[in-house]
Formats: C-alpha cells, structure tokens, sequence
C-alpha cells in the first residue's frame, strides 16, 4: 500500500534568526535573510514555482512577520508546531528541516496550528502585557511587606491591601512619598481602542437583560466593556458560572470569537489542556505526558478555582465534592473542563445557560444515588426502603 500525496504545489519553511530555508519540491533549498524585503523575495519566488500551501514551524516569534507577508501575498499558510514534524523519524538538520516539513506536508501528515486574526494577535500582546504587570505588582507588593515589617510597620496585619487607598496615604504620611496605582493600569487606553475597532469590525448589536457580574479584582479601566465584548461575540458568556467581563476580555485574546476553529467541543477542551490524560494499551493503562495548559486553560482553572469557595452555582457543589475525593487539583481540572464545555455550546448552538443552584445540584445528585442503591438491592434480592 503506497501513500498518496495530499497537497499538492506546496513548500517547507524552517525559520531561524538571521536566515529562513525554504523548500521546493524537485528544487534545491533556497535561503532568504529575515528582512522585509527579503521576505517578499521569498513570496515571489513561491510565486513563480506555482507554490499555493506552504508550511512553517512556529519558532519563538520569528514566525510571526513571514506569515502575515505571505498570507497578505494569498498563500495558505500552515503553522505547525515543532513537535508533530519531530516525533516522526527522518531528516533533521538546519538545511534538511525545511525539506522534511515539506514532505511531511504534502502527504498531509502535519496539523495545522490555531492562529488567531491580526486584531486579536494586538489584544492579546496589551492583555498579556497586562497581565504580566499585575503579576510583577504582586511581587513588589511583597517586597514592600518585607520592608515595612523590618520598620516594624505592621500595616498588612490591620489592613486587606497594603497597596489600597488607605494603605498607601498611611505610607505617604509615614514615608512623604508619592504612590500612584493606576500606573499598572496604563495599557488599559489601548486595550480599549483596540476592543473598539474589534466590535466595529464584527458589528454586532447583541443584548439582553443579564446582570452584569462586579469584577472583584484588577479591574480594567474600561468604560462600557460589557457592551464591547457582547458587540464582538454576538453572545454573553458571563452568564456561565465564574466568568466575568474581565474573564471574558482575557479569552477574547487568546480564542478571538470564531469557535467554530474547533471542529467540536472534545477538540476545543483537549487544545486548552484541560481534557483528562488518557494511554491505554490493552488492558493496561499506561502513564504519559500530560498536555501543558494553555493561558486561555489556566483562566477557565482560575474560573473554576473561584467556584470552590461559591454558594449559589451548581458547579462549585460538584467541585467541592470532588475535592474531597481526589483532591483540589483535579477538582480545579475538572470543574475548568466543564465550563470551557458550556464557553463552547454557548457560541456553537446558542446554548442558554440557566443557573439551578446548589439545592437541585444536590437533589440530583440524592436521586442519582437512590437509583443506584435500588438496582443494586434488586441485584441481591433485597429491598431498599426510602424513610421520609
């Protein structure tokens, strides 16, 4: 049995710092340098080879300028990521990779990489950055316990945010300093304008009579956010329980809001990292590397990691409850599994997620358990009797 070729009329690409090395079928490996200019020469020579699918690996971010120059010059660009070309066997070596990705490709043995739209690749660097600021006021935040501690200045221990409004007038009158929190929050003018242009590309006008959920922490100084997203996905998520505006703003820029990138929700859970690890041979089932969590997997952990210490959602029930069986790790897992399962219906179907509360979680869950208990007694010809 022979294996046929899939794509035809297409080349390989390996990128690297200072040269990329492109492969042709049936011709020898080009090299081009990373300028602009060089780039462009590289789309025409394509161009004259009557090349229409290339495929490249996702390196670092170099990646990132060839493939939008050669997707505005209408090729169809495929980035792979590195470990589907390594895992099989064959030619490895700065000028070879190029021609081994072009054939791995052209027999349609590489998948293709989720990259989302140019305005969503700019919201994600603002949101990132962001993010990355927050993190880094966590820290100093720290430093600045440790400081005042060594002064005996204990203001951690009287107050919930050192770093708050009163926290920090104490330390202006203790140091004669100057504190200014909304610096960490500078990025947000042009995550704003950024979110602006997105809704008035998607134009949508979608609206309901939801209330909108208080965002408790890092807040973005965004004014009508909840209006902007509704506007860009044409759906209201926030519904769903532990996401809010600020949730939602994050995985607008990591997911952008086409779901249907994902053939089906079973596809969309296993690339977030969040779909349980599975290697069976046999009868046996066998340990194996358990699949990174994506950042957009990690906000829906972190939506599910809020649910634990909730009183009115269904989930944060099942949560708790499977905390106390396996742990908070694999709670935490499962329970970001079953609301990036809802994120998902909600754009694919138009799902409408309606809350039933903790009570009825539990009563299904008593009945559940009453059937079982029945079966069973059925099994061993018993009885069960049910006390009121």
């Amino acid at each position: 049995m022979s294996i046929e070729k899939i794509i035809k009329n297409c080349a390989g690409i390996d990128i690297g710092s200072e040269k990329v090395f492109v492969a042709v079928e049936a011709e020898e490996v080009r090299s081009f340098r990373t300028f602009t200019r060089s780039y462009r020469e590289l789309g025409v020579y394509l161009q004259n080879h009557s090349i229409t699918h290339v495929a490249m690996e996702a390196t670092g971010v170099y990646w990132i300028t060839l493939y939008d120059i050669l997707e505005e010059m209408g090729f169809d660009v495929t980035l792979v990521n590195p470990a589907d070309s390594k895992n099989l066997p064959g030619r490895k070596s700065d000028v070879q990779d190029c021609q081994w990705i072009q054939e791995l490709f052209s027999y349609g043995l590489l998948r293709k990489s989720f990259v989302p739209d140019d305005i969503v690749r700019k919201l994600r660097v603002y949101t990132r950055m962001r993010e990355d600021k927050l993190q880094m006021a966590s820290s100093h935040i720290l430093h600045m316990h440790k400081a005042l501690v060594q002064m005996n200045i204990r203001l951690k221990d009287v107050l919930s945010q050192t770093h708050g409004a009163s926290g920090m007038k104490m330390i202006e009158a203790i140091l004669e300093g100057e504190r200014d929190p909304q610096v960490l929050l500078s990025y947000c003018t042009k995550t704003e304008k950024i979110l602006i242009q997105f809704k008035d590309k998607t134009n949508n006008d979608y609206q309901d009579d939801n209330r909108i959920k208080p965002i408790r922490h890092n807040k973005p100084d965004i004014q009508n956010l909840h209006n902007l997203l509704m506007g860009i996905h044409g759906a209201n998520p926030t519904v769903l329980p532990g996401l809010t505006d600020y949730s939602l703003m994050r995985l607008t820029a990591e997911l952008g809001n086409n779901i249907e990138q994902w053939p089906n929700v079973k596809a969309f859970v296993s690339w977030l990292g969040l779909a349980p690890g599975k290697h069976q041979s046999g009868k046996m089932n066998k340990r194996s590397k358990k699949k990174a969590v994506t950042r957009s997997g990690q906000i829906f952990k972190q939506a599910a990691q809020s649910l634990l210490v909730s009183k009115q959602p269904g989930l944060g029930a099942f949560a708790r409850k499977l905390k106390a069986r396996r742990g908070a790790a694999i709670a935490i897992k499962a329970t970001a599994r079953k609301i990036a399962e809802l994120y998902y219906k909600t754009f694919d179907n138009g799902m409408q997620y309606v809350e039933k509360g903790v009570e009825i979680y539990l009563q299904q869950q008593k009945d559940q358990q009453i059937r079982f208990l029945t079966k069973k007694a059925k099994d061993l010809n018993m009885q069960l009797i049910i006390k009121s």
